[in-house]
């Protein structure tokens, strides 16, 4: 009988012990990479359930999830004032220039948020060099990427600060947003880590300035909580990106430092670890609010619109997601849905045609509709030709400055 008992004892103990492992591993995974409670089961519905299952996954965005700081929490929103205000600075400096940096679809975006705010400054008057834009863009694999992403460039640290070279010019001083919902890119982190470094060689040969008006700036733009950062050092650049973001971090707390982590925690996704759906949504979201503020303040005569702040532009964003599923469960978009499905298995295919350009206000459809079927084949694992977009332009006015 103690034989039984000593035996019962060690697997109650091993068990113990397996589920210890277990949620700390929980309490450790990058909150991209989880799945969403809310759509377990997200395939076995209809398209009413699917669309409200989406919506309720959405609403995340602005509601928050678990403990963890959100977009819209007192914290985030002052992070995100300051970076308002390290956009206006640099916007207002002819020395300077705005490069965003990201792969796959964060490199996509980035592109998207350039030309839309370059289309901004241009049609209000602002008077700037097509070959040297104020906003720029640093996408790994190039424009190519828009269409298909170049795994083999994102982890590759070398060809990441040749784009960033490439992108800086002839420019004096550079905010470089990196966007990276995992914290996990390489071709962010090193484009990072030269910032950091160019600022520390310019504070110690005494050419920063006086109020370091000669430094270049770095936000970092992610979905994860910090200190889930990957730890994962990468064999070409030899080091870990929770290794950037503690040094940000660092800088972030130092009296004028040029550093700022975003990273507000939005939840799972509805598809496990497809951070171009709602991260994707969340990145937008967060660029244009800094940015459009960033040139309300900046530009003159003003852009349209009175300034509203950085509060109530996420407001606005909340009620726009929050009306646009409104009006689609009650619409015939449903029926689309289910004819969309019905095509695809009888191989079939979808092709988005927009009337518009890429980047024609107000919301640049055209470029969107060439973004949004990109994503499909690495979201829903569908093949390159299911689905298309075409828009009037064509790539060229797709890849434009």
């Amino acid at each position: 009988s103690l034989l039984i008992f000593f035996f019962f004892f060690s697997f109650l103990k091993k068990k113990r012990e397996r589920k210890t492992i277990k949620i700390r591993a929980a309490m450790s995974a990058p909150i991209t990479e989880t799945p969403n409670a809310l759509t377990s089961d997200l395939d076995k519905g209809g398209a009413s359930e699917v669309l409200e299952r989406l919506r309720r996954v959405d609403q995340q965005l602005f509601s928050g999830f678990e403990q963890f700081e959100s977009l819209t929490s007192a914290s985030m929103e002052e992070k995100l004032e300051r970076a308002v205000k390290m956009a206006e600075d640099f916007i207002k400096d002819d020395r300077a220039c705005i490069i965003l940096s990201g792969a796959g679809t964060s490199g996509r975006l980035a592109t998207y948020c350039c030309r839309s705010m370059n289309h901004l400054l241009r049609s209000n008057g602002w008077n700037q060099d097509e070959a040297r834009p104020k906003f720029r863009v640093c996408m790994a694999g190039g424009m190519r990427a828009m269409v298909k992403s170049a795994e083999q460039i994102e982890d590759d640290p070398s060809a990441s600060l040749s784009d960033f070279a490439a992108a800086k010019g002839d420019a004096q001083r550079a905010l470089v947003v990196g966007i990276t919902c995992g914290l996990s890119a390489t071709y962010v982190g090193a484009q990072i880590e030269e910032v950091l470094e160019g600022n520390n060689s310019a504070k110690k040969g005494g050419s920063a300035g006086g109020d370091g008006n000669q430094l270049s700036a770095a936000i970092l733009l992610g979905f994860n909580p910090a200190e889930r950062a990957r730890t994962l050092v990468m064999k070409k650049w030899g080091k870990s990106f929770s290794v950037i973001v503690k040094r940000m971090l660092e800088e972030e707390e130092k009296e004028g430092g040029q550093s700022l982590v975003l990273c507000p925690v939005v939840g799972p996704e509805a598809v496990t670890g497809s951070t171009r759906m709602k991260g994707g949504t969340a990145t937008k979201i967060v660029l244009e609010t800094i940015f459009l503020e960033a040139l309300r303040r900046a530009v003159a005569p003003p852009l349209p619109d009175e300034p509203r702040g950085v509060s109530k532009t996420l407001k606005a964003f909340s009620n726009v997601i929050e009306s646009v599923y409104t009006s689609l469960s009650s619409s015939p978009f449903l029926t689309v849905m289910e004819d969309g499905g019905k095509c695809l298995h009888q191989n079939g295919r979808i092709l988005y045609l927009s009337p518009s350009q890429a980047f024609s206000p107000p919301v640049g459809v055209g470029a969107m509709s060439i973004l949004d079927a990109s994503e499909c084949p690495p979201t829903f694992g569908a093949h390159f030709e299911d689905v298309h977009g075409f828009m009037q332009g064509g790539w060229e006015e797709l890849v434009g400055s």
